[in-house]
């Protein structure tokens, strides 16, 4: 089916209940104005940031590491605040690149190949990546990187490493695919639940729910079945909340090539002929759907575990997926009402802040 959208269209967001959620005590407005200023300078000059830090700065990024790791000692919290801080601004350049429609030719297009190459010299000689490169915002996000995965199991910050490497392999692929402009997306939606899964680089949240909370685990603990069957709808729940929520950013980007637009909404609508409300309603029944499935296998391995770090564990999962939610409930970033948003309206002529 080939559709052209109606520039403006208007959906109900359902209210979903939002599961345990608690902000990390160390994080307040004056720790998020300092984390703003720590990451602002690395962009420094850059033309899309002109103009846009009042954005940064109402849409509280800081506050969405607080929520998902309320139990994170300070110094912990500062790594991943600033390493999430950094990469969430060199995606929104690559998006604004797009969206101004010079994506093809920016050189921000090639940031997560340049990334990916340090780390990969860096497992292998072990080298700091100061000795890597002279780009002081690629050199922190790498150390930033290797901080985090010292803090895991030797396998698991093998694995770390390997979510992050495929995570931004997969973020090219988007750059490219977008370059490309296919008229319709060929992807059902188990391909794009294994997709999103990738890029939205689950694995990492739940890698670091157990250091974050200040707990040590042995090698061997997230290679647990059990487990794996609990963090499989876990991480659809994440992901798919981001989808929800960050919709109206993304129809407001992708406009002029929306059909090409990776995303379950547009793949319902587009390659199944659903409506915008029967496929926003359809994303809310997936969410709810891997909510419970998460929450009995969650029970299960707790019940028959023999790692005695499970209860504490649980609850840091427990904790990641209902602060998650809160964020995308009261963030700026993905839709300029908040939480008090039930009925959304993507236009592209009233763009807000994007």
């Amino acid at each position: 089916m080939s559709v052209q959208p109606d520039r403006t269209i208007q959906y109900e967001l359902p209210r979903l209940e939002c599961g345990p959620w608690a902000v990390n005590p160390h994080y307040d407005d004056e720790y998020q104005a300092a984390m703003d200023e720590w990451c602002f300078p690395f962009f420094e000059g850059a033309s899309w940031m002109s103009g846009r830090t009042d954005y940064y700065r109402e849409s509280k990024l800081h506050l969405g590491i607080a929520l998902i790791y309320p139990e994170a000692d300070r110094e912990r919290l500062d790594t991943w605040v600033k390493w999430n801080g950094l990469l969430c601004l060199c995606d929104d350049a690559v998006e604004t690149a797009w969206a101004r429609n010079d994506g093809a030719t920016g050189t921000s297009v090639t940031i997560w190949d340049r990334i990916n190459a340090m780390i990969a010299r860096g497992r292998e000689a072990g080298a700091s990546p100061w000795e890597l490169t002279d780009d002081a915002l690629l050199a922190k996000i790498v150390e930033l990187t290797f901080e985090i995965r010292s803090w895991l199991p030797s396998d698991a910050g093998e694995q770390f490493l390997d979510t992050v490497r495929d995570g931004f392999q997969s973020m090219t692929r988007k750059d490219q695919h977008r370059a490309a402009m296919p008229s319709l997306i060929d992807m059902t939606m188990a391909e794009y639940l294994r997709y999103r899964d990738t890029t939205y680089f689950t694995d990492i949240f739940f890698l670091g729910a157990a250091p974050m909370s200040g707990l040590e685990v042995p090698s061997g603990f997230f290679r647990d079945p059990a487990l794996q069957r609990a963090l499989a709808p876990a991480a659809r729940h994440l992901f798919l909340m981001n989808d929800l929520y960050s919709f109206r950013r993304e129809y407001v980007y992708h406009q002029e090539n929306l059909t090409s637009l990776v995303h379950p909404v547009t793949l319902r609508v587009f390659n199944e002929g659903y409506s915008w409300q029967e496929a926003i309603d359809d994303l809310v029944a997936m969410i709810t759907t891997a909510g419970k499935e998460y929450a009995a296998a969650r029970d299960e391995w707790v019940a028959t575990t023999d790692f005695p770090q499970a209860d504490r564990y649980a609850r840091a999962l427990d904790l990641l997926l209902g602060g998650n939610h809160r964020f995308h409930q009261v963030s700026r970033r993905y839709h300029l009402d908040g939480e008090t948003a039930d009925s959304v309206v993507c236009d592209p002529e009233h763009i807000g802040y994007f």
